[in-house]
């Protein structure tokens, strides 16, 4: 496959006319395995991705600044960032949720944007997220107000954006910026570019609008590295980068793994614990490289914690470090283990994407590369994701990733961890307004190697269709797992469809359900009378039904009918209220007064000649019967329509 060389900092906005592979391929060693979570097709050019503490994604695409999100098995777009000018290392390129989200309910994103005249300029702009933050099933989430922390930086070069965004144990914000293809600017406390900027963010949660002076004295965090008085230097947690367009907190030491894009010789894996110069432009790697008429380079520069050859172990150009150091979760059910801990992975941008693995050696206080696991592909390459753009170490001890190239969103875990969802109730089945669908929804919950799994929360989404739903469930000692969906009373439009998720799961489970009711209309003809107009939404094609409604005067209730039979009051919604029927006289011969739906399942009637209302306020209430079914499943409602005439 095509290695993409007009790619030097992560971005390719401008090799995108280029022929795209098919497929790629992916490998990691026995013992763990990869599995794809958002499937190529949702997101397009999918380049930043986080991870909140209770288990939420959400990843931005470079170009269109679409954000999605994916809860309980459930993707859906929380919005759009306006204004978005994609280049060649320009778009979006920074996503991060709030440190203590779902409380806080904030989204930071770093993108480029031009003016009218053509200027570019970086902003990190932070959106307010409305909706239910913190529901454990699905909810729709939007963009809400927006503020702008930072913004002016330069972009103008189309090249060094930096843009990674990842919050630190403390709750500040780090964001890495590039030395916009001004490599002295790298080492000017006065400018943002080149830098690890570390910002207090917390500061502003509740604040929708505030001074641009005062916001960035807000900003600066007690205790940065450089006090001033420049208001830039003060929020320079590191400098001395030329593009750190990755960067990955270590919560457990307080450092940030930086992945520092190299320039004709070398990548870079930094560590920065504040204070640090890492040497751009004066050094490349363990190289000299340009005085950029800086003069001689301090004596106090820290050395990159690793230094990766252009050729090691294959042509590294742009190197990514994936989830920062690995540690394993307190308890996390996908966690890799001790073998893994403490490790930093990495890879190279790239159609192969080979992943290495550095550890670290006490004895000579160095990284090293780690000792290979069995099965492996090489004494260097652990295993490859090809085009991986962006990772995190989830709160679960899984690494997740999103793609670039064919996008997708990934996660890497150990074999043997996930689970299985089966059907232990219909997928399909039907159900009437305001009544629970005809069987509960049920859900067998399996290890890989098909063992009931015990004690396991199920978790319940509606996507579509409205209604309720019991949201969570835990599965008994058959790994059974129960939930109850009851339809809403409205017109159902689009039939309801319900999700079942385990958090071990890749493929949820997906249960389509039939709506049946009535929906009911009141038509007031020009020079007196009316017409009731009925839509009959049964769900079987071609099947035999019979209506009847119930009008009630608010406060001092009655009934109304065209003529016919009375039904019996077993079948009226309340006690002691007979329903009666219209005998369908008017619609069908006496001899067959039953009505046939069409081949949608359908059917829409209209009684005419019905007496005119006035004066009053009335509740309509249509029924219909199907013939096919016993009670009480054969009877559906419509929701009681509101008439008020003046």
């Amino acid at each position: 496959m095509p290695r993409f060389h007009c790619l030097r900092v992560a971005l390719i906005a401008l090799c995108l006319a280029a022929a795209l592979p098919a497929q790629t391929n992916t490998f990691t060693p026995p013992g763990t395995t990869i599995e794809t979570l958002i499937g190529p097709g949702t997101v397009q050019l999918g380049v930043a991705l986080d991870v909140t503490r209770d288990g939420r994604i959400f990843v931005g695409e470079l170009g269109t600044g679409r954000i999605w999100t994916q809860r309980a098995g459930v993707t859906s777009l929380v919005g759009t960032v306006p204004g978005i000018a994609a280049g060649l290392e320009s778009g979006f390129v920074g996503l991060s949720a709030d440190h203590a989200w779902p409380a806080q309910p904030y989204l930071y994103v770093y993108f480029t944007t031009m003016d009218a005249s053509g200027v570019r300029t970086n902003v990190l702009r932070r959106y307010r997220v409305e909706g239910d933050a913190a529901a454990v099933a699905h909810r729709q989430l939007s963009l809400g107000a927006s503020l702008d922390i930072l913004n002016g930086i330069d972009a103008q070069a189309d090249t060094h954006n930096g843009g990674s965004m990842r919050f630190g144990a403390d709750g500040t914000l780090f964001v890495g910026l590039g030395d916009s293809g001004n490599p002295c600017l790298a080492q000017d406390l006065t400018s943002p570019h080149g830098k690890i900027l570390r910002l207090n963010v917390a500061a502003l949660h509740g604040v929708d609008e505030v001074a641009p002076d005062k916001l960035r004295r807000l900003l600066v965090p007690a205790n940065n590295p450089f006090p001033g008085p420049d208001p830039t230097a003060q929020l320079v947690f590191a400098l001395g980068l030329r593009n750190p367009f990755r960067i990955a907190p270590d919560l457990r030491s307080g450092g940030i793994v930086i992945g520092d894009v190299g320039a004709n010789s070398f990548e870079e894996i930094d560590i920065a614990f504040g204070g640090e110069n890492f040497g751009w432009p004066w050094m490349e790697g363990a190289q000299p490289h340009s005085s950029c008429g800086l003069g001689p380079p301090p004596a106090n520069l820290t050395a990159p914690a690793v230094i990766i050859p252009h050729a090691f172990p294959e042509n590294f150009h742009v190197v990514v470090p994936v989830g920062g150091v690995y540690r394993n979760s307190v308890g996390g059910r996908f966690d890799l283990g001790t073998t893994y801990e403490p490790q930093i992975f990495f890879t190279d941008f790239s159609s192969t994407g080979p992943l290495v693995r550095v550890s670290y050696d006490t004895a000579t206080s160095q990284w090293i590369v780690a000792p290979p696991i069995p099965g492996q592909l090489s004494t260097e390459v652990w295993g490859t994701i090809p085009y991986l753009i962006d990772s995190i170490l989830g709160p679960d001890g899984a690494i997740y990733f999103t793609t670039l190239i064919n996008s997708y969103v990934g996660r890497v875990r150990p074999q043997g961890t996930g689970s299985h969802l089966w059907p232990a109730s219909p997928l399909a089945q039907a159900g009437t307004a305001g009544q629970a669908a005809f069987q509960p929804l049920v859900v067998r919950v399996t290890d890989e190697a098909g063992g009931a799994l015990v004690g396991e929360t199920v978790v319940f989404s509606i996507t579509r269709g409205g209604g309720t739903i019991t949201e969570t469930a835990v599965t008994d000692a058959s790994g059974l797992a129960t939930a109850t969906y009851t339809f809403d009373v409205a017109f159902g439009g689009a039939e309801p469809r319900v999700v079942a998720w385990h958090e071990a799961s890749v493929q949820p489970l997906t249960f389509d359900l039939t709506w049946r009711g009535v929906s009911s209309r009141w038509i007031t003809r020009r020079g007196g009378g009316s017409d009731l107009e009925l839509t009959i939404r049964n769900g079987r094609p071609n099947g035999p039904f019979a209506v009847a409604w119930e009008l009630g005067a608010v406060g001092a209730p009655f009934h109304q009918y065209a003529g016919g039979s009375i039904w019996t009051s077993v079948l009226a919604p309340t006690p002691n209220l007979v329903i009666f029927g219209d005998g369908l006289g008017a619609l069908a011969s006496p001899a067959n007064p039953l009505l046939v739906t069409d081949g949608a399942g359908e059917r829409t009637i209209r009684l005419h000649g019905l007496p005119a209302l006035s004066g009053a306020a009335f509740t309509l209430q249509a029924y219909a019967v199907d013939a096919l079914l016993p009670y009480p499943a054969s009877v559906f409602a419509s929701n009681p329509l509101p008439l008020i005439v003046p």
